[in-house]
């Protein structure tokens, strides 16, 4: 498992954003209420907080034995210096349930501790998805914010973070703590 940069000036980096997108639309449908189109790959590659410095901005494509089975956009320094904001995890419908998705988020903490200043990441998530809130929980994120709303969702966010030295719930696709144990572990590592 690896994550490999893509560069929106590369054709075929934005064919494989565009593709992805496409495949998994059930993420825009319950996010958006609207089908994807071919032009939401391109705008990953843009669409980041105006605060965000270009050169702070990411897109990776998440490689599974060489093939590109979905996409992980990360903002660095936003909205603080010492954060780096994911502003999506998308995987092919296919590659769900499979680990990958733990996987790819623990090889994104590897690289972010490379980055200056940078000590937790924190993400979005759509109150009513469930089961995308389960699946950051299980990574080691816990809930700092919640009931956000934004503008153009269909439903109000929880803000959810994780200190990049905290270990996930996750331990190669079993749980070796307990969720109550681990929310009460990480809390106390995203307080410190």
């Amino acid at each position: 498992m690896n994550l490999r940069h893509l560069i929106r000036s590369n054709e075929e980096d934005l064919a494989l954003a565009e593709s992805i997108v496409l495949e998994a639309a059930d993420y825009r449908l319950q996010t958006y209420g609207q089908f994807p189109g071919a032009a939401d790959g391109d705008s990953l590659f843009s669409c980041f907080p105006a605060e965000c410095a270009e050169d702070d901005r990411f897109l990776f494509a998440v490689v599974d034995h060489k093939t590109s089975v979905g996409l992980l956009q990360v903002a660095r320094g936003y909205p603080t210096p010492d954060i780096a904001h994911i502003g999506l995890l998308l995987l092919r419908p296919q590659q769900r349930h499979r680990h990958i998705g733990c996987q790819a988020v623990e090889q994104l903490a590897h690289k972010l501790r490379t980055w200056k200043d940078v000590t937790h990441m924190q993400l979005g998530v759509l109150t009513s998805n469930t089961a995308a809130i389960r699946f950051w929980q299980h990574c080691g994120f816990v809930t700092t914010a919640s009931e956000c709303r934004e503008t153009g969702f269909l439903s109000s966010g929880n803000v959810m973070v994780r200190a990049l030295k905290a270990k996930p719930v996750c331990k190669g696709g079993r749980c070796e703590i307990s969720a109550d144990h681990a929310h009460a572990r990480h809390l106390a590592a995203v307080m410190r």
